[in-house]
């Protein structure tokens, strides 16, 4: 929750970690020209309305600090001579779905807020950059860095003091990333899961409870979840909890799972075997896996759910 909607200041400190941009990731360039009549912004090849309260917002805090002074929209006196009272053309993409809970607005906001700091954008943007990619979204003031990142909620009514900062580099956990603190120091898996599937889950419940209610996961999300904790009773019966993979769901139907490197190939060819692609505009990913030749190590059994569209990152 927020204690201030404006601002996008947090009730709650967060940590979460940033995935790789091997797989997953968003693409924002930037123009600044006197020669441009507004700002004017591009997401995926569509052009949207840079009236978005949040974007404005954004785009006046770095207009602020480049100039250490408060920008109006409405001074007819602005020195158009100056680089920070130029308008600006952004276009951004990204790979995966937008508006589908995998954090787009965070991925596209951070890269605006990067590129604010360019010497090619000639902003002299100074301080911490994250609290400006917060404006445009919460999610994205911790994806400006790599690895884990704690994003503090901070107790003035000005926001400045909510920001986030790295804890530990990507390669903290080589095996695999973490967001929740018992775990990121004692690098217990095993609670690292528990942990992670429910405060997934309390982040639906209190969805489903609203009026009306916000409902982001469907019949496959559930299946989905249901495949995890069917896998990690194996494990937990074979004595190796630290073969456990979990889940977490954020506001959307998209399942991000969190598997060790020593199941990976296991679980790679069961989501498929459980999940078949549904129809020609899915993805087989048994085509494109390359463990799904590998043979099973263990006796998995579990029984099989409806076809659903599952794909591999």
């Amino acid at each position: 929750g927020k204690r201030d909607e404006d601002l996008v200041l947090p009730l709650n400190d967060s940590i979460s970690f940033t995935l790789s941009q091997k797989e997953m990731r968003a693409k924002t360039t930037v123009m600044i020209s006197p020669n441009f009549s507004s700002d004017r912004i591009w997401i995926n090849g569509r052009e949207e309305s840079a009236t978005n309260p949040r974007i404005k917002n954004c785009l006046k805090e770095v207009r602020r600090r480049a100039g250490k002074r408060k920008y109006e929209d409405d001074d007819d006196d602005e020195d158009t001579s100056l680089p920070i009272n130029w308008h600006v053309h952004i276009c951004s993409e990204n790979n995966f779905p937008t508006a589908a809970g995998l954090a787009s607005s965070a991925a596209g906001y951070a890269c605006l807020g990067k590129l604010c700091i360019s010497p090619a954008v000639m902003l002299m943007i100074e301080g911490n950059i994250s609290t400006i990619a917060r404006l445009g979204s919460g999610s994205a003031c911790r994806s400006l860095d790599g690895g884990l990142v704690h994003w503090h909620k901070g107790e003035k009514e000005d926001g400045s003091d909510s920001y986030a900062e790295q804890i530990a580099p990507p390669d903290h956990w080589p095996d695999l990333h973490v967001i929740i603190c018992v775990a990121i120091k004692t690098k217990d898996w095993s609670s690292f899961c528990d942990l992670t599937m429910a405060d997934s889950n309390e982040m639906h419940a209190v969805a489903l409870n609203t009026f009306p209610p916000c409902v982001y996961m469907n019949d496959t999300s559930h299946a989905i979840a249901d495949f995890v904790h069917q896998y990690n009773a194996i494990k937990i019966k074979e004595e190796k909890e630290e073969q456990k993979i979990c889940y977490t769901f954020d506001a959307g139907p998209n399942a991000c799972l969190f598997i060790p490197g020593k199941v990976i190939e296991e679980v790679s060819i069961l989501l498929p075997r459980c999940f078949p692609a549904s129809n020609s505009n899915s993805v087989n990913i048994s085509k494109n896996n390359p463990y799904w030749q590998a043979s099973l190590t263990s006796d998995v059994l579990i029984s099989g759910h409806d076809s659903g569209y599952v794909v591999f990152s």
